[in-house]
């Protein structure tokens, strides 16, 4: 019977969560919304705001965390626990910091930036809340 608790409560949490967001998506205008013309002025050549830079970065960043699961398989110890937790560490730091920079990018100040960045944190904490509860206890 406690097994039938967690999965109440799963659902009910899932409930909460939609609920959240067709409020958030609903609350306000959207469709109202107009975005301010940005200014082309070409002046690209930084090495930070270079698109360049960030394809090279994420390119080597993939193959490192290709490079390292491949090592880890040629060890011939088991981790698959460990390649399972670096996918999942690369997948969070990227909808983390992705959503920082979207938001930056969009002229949100730093405060709104960290704040859209935090609430995407508590998305995935209760993702991974509601997987464990469906893997141990649910369907």
């Amino acid at each position: 019977m406690v097994a039938g608790n967690y999965l109440a409560s799963t659902v009910v949490m899932g409930l909460l969560a939609a609920s959240v967001l067709y409020a958030t998506v609903n609350g306000r205008s959207w469709k109202r919304y107009s975005p301010q013309a940005v200014s082309t002025d070409g002046n690209q050549s930084g090495f930070v705001t270079g698109g360049r830079t960030w394809i090279v970065a994420f390119g080597l960043l993939s193959i490192a965390a290709v490079g390292g699961t491949l090592t880890i398989l040629q060890s011939g110890g088991n981790g698959t626990v460990l390649i399972f937790g670096a996918a999942a560490a690369l997948v969070v730091a990227f909808l983390l910091l992705g959503t920082y920079a979207t938001a930056r990018s969009r002229g949100h100040p730093h405060s709104h930036a960290i704040g859209e960045s935090v609430g995407m944190a508590g998305a995935v904490v209760i993702l991974a809340i509601v997987g464990n509860l469906l893997i141990r206890f649910g369907a």
